[in-house]
Order: C-alpha cells, then structure tokens, then sequence
C-alpha cells in the first residue's frame, strides 16, 4: 500500500515537472503512473521543453500567438523582420530541396515540400514587384548613357545595364 501511495506521488512531480516543461502535465501523471514515474521522468528530461507556440507582450506581459502580428489584449504591434531578398529566397529554397531529399519521414518531407511552395510563391511576388523597380533603373540608366560623354562611366552604366538585363531578361 505504501509503495502505490510512494508511486502516485512520484507520478503526480513528474506531472508538475511537465507543466513547467510547458508539457501536459496531467498526460505525463498518467504516462509515468502506468509506465513507471522514473522513466516518465528520463524521457522528459530528454525531450526537453515543449516549442513555444506563444510569446509574452513586452506591453502588457500576457501571451498571445507567436505568429500575432498585433497583441490581442492592448494592441501592442510587434516588430517584423524585415522581408528577404530574391537572392536568400533562392537560398532558403535551394536549402528546402536539399532537406528533402535526404528527409525519409514521410510527414516531415510533406512539411518541407509545403515550406518550399510557399517559399517559391514569395519568390515570384518578390520578382513580380521587384521586375518594375527593375525597368525603371534601367531607364534611368540609359538617360544617363545617353547624357555621358566619358568612356570610361558609359563602360560602368553598360555593365549594369547589362546585368540588368540578364537578370530580369528585360
């Protein structure tokens, strides 16, 4: 009898040691209560904390979304990061598809292959906004072709342009 009333004990920290885990903590009492409170214990120790899906307002210190973009509660606006360029769009890609490859679960390679799509749309808004900005430095570029006398700058401007138009195949 001793030994139950020693065994739900035991069962009930290795609860409580979850919850500060960000962990159910009554799932983990009734894993170590039928399995055995050490080993419940181990197999939390090794897993570690839970992935934190909230962050704390620096404004009113409650918990929202990690994804909130707005604090729900005082209407703190978070920082965003600012958007990446085409060329670590590309990387991050390139990255994804490498993951994939050697990825042999099947849920994380649909995941990843997820991920990948959405990195590839980002990709072609990127260029589609990025094209005009594009068009417009290449105008700007042959006015000043056009006004130059120098050799050497009108050299320099034609290398641009003619990145430019490689790279947007202008």
């Amino acid at each position: 009898m001793m030994y139950f009333i020693f065994w739900i004990l035991l069962s009930i920290l290795v609860g409580v040691f979850a919850s500060s885990k960000k962990r159910s903590g009554v799932g983990w009492f009734f894993i170590s209560l039928f399995i055995s409170p050490l080993i419940g214990f181990i197999i939390l120790l090794v897993i570690g904390p839970s992935p934190s899906t909230l962050k704390k307002c620096p404004k009113c210190a409650e918990e929202v979304k990690a994804e909130a973009v707005v604090c729900r509660f005082c209407g703190y606006e978070f920082p965003q990061p600012p958007p990446l360029s085409i060329e670590e769009l590309k990387a991050k890609k390139d990255k994804l598809e490498k993951k994939i490859s050697y990825e042999v679960d099947q849920i994380d390679r649909l995941r990843l292959k997820e991920e990948l799509k959405s990195v590839e749309k980002e990709i072609e808004l990127k260029s589609l906004t990025d094209r005009p900005k594009a068009e417009i430095r290449l105008e700007e570029l042959r006015l000043q072709f056009n006004d130059l006398e120098d050799g050497e700058k009108k050299r320099s401007i034609e290398k641009e342009m003619k990145a430019l138009k490689n790279q947007w195949e202008l």
